[in-house]
């Protein structure tokens, strides 16, 4: 792999962020992923970063500043995609990496992140990290 740049997402990395969504069983039209970026990409309370090098992608992390009665304030780390050709590889952990930078910048010093039951090995990963399980809950959701 050649040399990893640490980047700010930006609209033209769009095409290359559907099949890295792909790849964990997500599935989204490139109409309403170009949508969400664009409101995205202008919201100060997300950090969206790509890893790149040239002209290819190899992973995005997306995290979201939270402030909240009882948990205070902390960073949320809502999407994280490593391409499959280069897991392992330390792309992630340079990810990660970028968000302690921008919650220290955002006077928070707290990360928490919700990974799927069955990805066990996102799991190791975290853990390997220094992230600790604090919990198992269900998530409900409604469309309006």
């Amino acid at each position: 792999m050649q040399t990893l740049t640490l980047r700010r997402a930006g609209a033209a990395d769009a095409a290359a962020l559907l099949p890295l969504i792909e790849q964990l069983g997500y599935s989204l039209t490139q109409a309403q992923l170009d949508h969400t970026l664009s409101i995205l990409l202008h919201d100060s309370h997300a950090h969206f970063m790509v890893a790149a090098s040239d002209d290819n992608i190899h992973g995005f992390i997306q995290s979201n500043l939270k402030r909240t009665l009882i948990a205070g304030g902390y960073v949320e780390i809502v999407s994280l995609v490593v391409d499959e050709s280069v897991r392992g590889q330390g792309v992630g952990g340079m990810l990660i990496e970028s968000v302690k930078e921008w919650a220290k910048q955002q006077g928070v010093y707290k990360i928490r992140l919700g990974s799927r039951i069955h990805r066990e090995q996102a799991h190791q990963f975290y853990e390997g990290l220094g992230f600790t399980r604090i919990k198992t809950q269900h998530w409900f959701e409604i469309t309006l």
